[in-house]
């Protein structure tokens, strides 16, 4: 069960990753501008994640498991690997909202079966697992783009897309017990809003980091590959600090390791704005990357122990539903900003301290918790 959460997870985020890299190709492939480009991923981010809580609720009471994991998971996989194909840039966001609505209902399960014996280090292995995936995605399509132009892709997704559903069919997932359904009060709303408001908040930065990033360093005169190896190595990083974060929390509390992580973004993303040598740009965003991950496998755990009947919910809250709103925000941000990347990234300072305004409404409703 905790295998098949995180070899899912690794395939699942892989193929997701795909589109952020590409947004150069799109420009020059589709005549697109940047705006375009950035305010279709977010709106089809945001539609999709939104979707993420409804799934949560069913997660916690569907019984087929392992027939329910399979089909999304082969949804979400083939339709990814279908943009290779595409003849336009409509094409492409209607296959991308149909993959990325699949995620959406595949990470809630994901995350419950993962956390089904109340382990923190399991989740962490899981966003390990998810985070990994995200980390190799961008460089393998950015190569495979400027190699092949995204030739045969679907043969390839496709393949990957049938093995990964057999290996969820067959495993015995089944035999987990059905717990009753528990309602969802308003309580525990109010228990995991300020968990909400940090990861929201947080995504909106990650979302602008990531999809823009690429841009910036063609804007800079770099190449694909170079913008989608930065990712990579930005995702890969914080992979490993996603995974110290859990230690960080049972040792600490996830308070103290969200302060740090919104510390850790604003200094990071400070010096990024001051220098346009790739070196050092790469060395500082791959830093933002590791402080922005500090604090994203903490606060599911967080979240799973808050709401701890109601898992899948708890998860889908804090994992989709938060970024559907930092998707929201970056739809707007894009919508008004979105053809000067420059000052776009040169603005997510800005936003660090935005996320770190956030931290004080977790002390608050701990607090009143604890009495």
């Amino acid at each position: 069960m905790i295998l098949i959460s995180i070899l899912s997870h690794f395939f699942s985020d892989f193929f997701v990753s795909f589109l952020r890299p590409l947004g150069p190709y799109f420009v020059e492939k589709f005549s697109i501008d940047s705006r375009t480009f950035t305010m279709s991923l977010s709106s089809i981010t945001f539609f999709s994640s939104l979707l993420q809580v409804f799934f949560g609720i069913l997660a916690d009471n569907v019984r087929s498991r392992n027939i329910y994991l399979s089909i999304v998971l082969f949804i979400n996989i083939a339709f990814i690997s279908m943009i290779g194909v595409a003849p336009t840039f409509f094409v492409i966001s209607l296959f991308a909202f149909i993959a990325y609505l699949s995620n959406s209902a595949y990470h809630p399960l994901g995350a419950s079966l993962a956390g089904h014996y109340g382990k923190g280090h399991h989740i962490a292995f899981f966003s390990f697992a998810g985070s990994l995936g995200s980390a190799f995605g961008p460089i393998f399509i950015s190569w495979y783009a400027e190699k092949y132009n995204l030739k045969f892709l679907n043969i390839f997704g496709i393949a990957i897309a049938i093995f990964v559903a057999i290996l969820a069919l067959n495993l015995k997932i089944l035999k987990l017990e059905k717990k009753p359904s528990v309602k969802i009060s308003f309580s525990i709303f109010k228990g995991l809003f300020p968990i909400f408001l940090f990861v929201a908040l947080r995504s909106f930065y990650m979302n602008v980091a990531h999809m823009y990033m690429p841009l910036y360093v063609n804007f800079l005169g770099g190449s694909l590959i170079l913008g989608g190896s930065i990712l990579t190595l930005g995702t890969i990083s914080g992979t490993f600090s996603s995974f110290l974060g859990v230690f960080l929390r049972k040792k600490f509390g996830n308070i103290s390791v969200n302060v740090i992580s919104v510390i850790g973004m604003f200094f990071t993303s400070l010096a990024f704005l001051m220098t346009t040598n790739t070196i050092i740009l790469s060395i500082t965003y791959i830093l933002m990357d590791v402080f922005s991950f500090l604090s994203m496998s903490s606060n599911v755990v967080e979240a799973q122990h808050s709401a701890s009947k109601n898992k899948a919910f708890a998860s889908s809250l804090v994992m989709g539903t938060a970024w559907s709103f930092g998707s929201a925000m970056n739809f707007i941000f894009s919508s008004l900003f979105g053809n000067n990347v420059p000052f776009v990234m040169k603005s997510l300072w800005l936003m660090a301290i935005f996320i770190g305004i956030s931290i004080p409404f977790q002390i608050k409703v701990k607090r009143e918790f604890s009495q």
